[in-house]
Formats: structure tokens, sequence, C-alpha cells
């Protein structure tokens, strides 16, 4: 089985949650990561979090939203 990436889990929770901020998704996608790594001991993606001044991001991510 293919592992999710970045975008496949932004796009699961944003077709639960509906819009949003691009960094409260960037927070959603960073706890999501965590928890995976909590629970499974493995990552949910393999794309590189950061920490940013204001909060988590994942630059691949980050690069493809509109920051309108």
């Amino acid at each position: 089985m293919a592992k999710a990436t970045v975008f496949d889990i932004a796009t699961y929770i944003l077709k639960k949650q509906g819009d949003m901020s691009a960094m409260k998704l960037q927070k959603l996608v960073y706890y999501s990561q965590a928890w995976s790594l909590v629970w499974d001991d493995k990552p949910l993606f393999q794309s590189r979090i950061e920490a940013w001044a204001n909060g988590p991001v994942s630059p691949q991510l980050y690069l493809s939203l509109d920051h309108k």
C-alpha cells in the first residue's frame, strides 16, 4: 500500500472540516503526523515539518497553498 502524502492528509482534513486558514491546516497536518508517530510508531507521510515563527509548517504544503 502506498504511503499517504502531506497533500492526501490536507485534503482529508479539508473534506472533513471544511474551509480553514492555511495556518490551522498546517497545525492539523502536524498533529496528524504527531499522533501517527505516537500511536503507530511510524510517520503518516514523509514530508518534512519545520518549526516556523507561527508554528509547525510543511514547506511542501505551504508552497501549494494560497496565502492571500
